[in-house]
């Protein structure tokens, strides 16, 4: 006769147990459904863009490579106003800034290497950006000092043979022989020095230390 009192104790007690948690259970569960639907619409929409920004990309390239550059500009800025945390973005900017290189249009250059810079995610993408801005601040426009803020401060990883060549050079070019000797001997005892460069760093440094 105990049982049917054994019976209703037990489901006294499920109702005072889901009285207490039931709700957080519901509440844990609803949470946990909308994080999964929430995280796998995320990737969905990730990839949709990464592939949108992919298309704008190859628009870009074969704009450059038709000399169409207007339209590639316009592309690109597609990209700097929609996908500016696309990793397609610092690449369009890379390669139209050095179309405009090769067409000697510097200041053009110049504003898209700076969208690589200040947009990209990758270092060695951005390294390439830094340095070519660089080249053009020294060697094209004369401004020694603001081509040496761009790089003289920073982690160099594996361009530093390309880092330290450009120093010594505005070092040589302000009269500073000491400091391009060290910069030339460290661009020269990198590991990233192509050995087909050598020899042009060899007499960079050895026409150093004869001043």
């Amino acid at each position: 006769m105990s049982e049917p009192y054994a019976d209703e104790d037990q489901v006294e007690a499920l109702k005072a147990w889901w009285k207490e948690y039931g709700v957080a259970i519901i509440v844990g569960v609803t949470f946990g459904a909308l994080f999964i639907g929430g995280y796998r619409y995320w990737n969905y929409y990730t990839d949709m863009q990464n592939d949108q920004a992919s298309e704008i990309y190859e628009q870009v390239i074969s704009d450059i490579s038709q000399g169409k550059l207007k339209s590639a500009e316009k592309s690109t800025k597609e990209l700097v106003n929609g996908y500016s945390s696309s990793p397609y973005l610092a690449l369009a900017s890379l390669m139209l800034a050095k179309k405009y290189i090769d067409e000697k249009e510097y200041p053009k250059a110049k504003e898209y290497l700076n969208i690589t810079i200040d947009q990209g995610n990758e270092n060695d993408i951005i390294h390439v950006a830094r340095l070519r801005l660089a080249r053009i601040l020294f060697f094209q426009e004369n401004k020694a000092d603001e081509a040496l803020a761009l790089i003289s401060t920073i982690e160099t990883n594996g361009f530093s043979s390309q880092y330290n060549e450009l120093l010594g050079d505005i070092y040589m070019s302000t009269g500073k022989t000491g400091d391009a000797i060290k910069s030339y001997e460290l661009a020269l005892s990198s590991s990233s020095l192509s050995g087909d460069y050598k020899p042009v760093l060899q007499m960079k440094l050895d026409n150093a230390k004869s001043k």
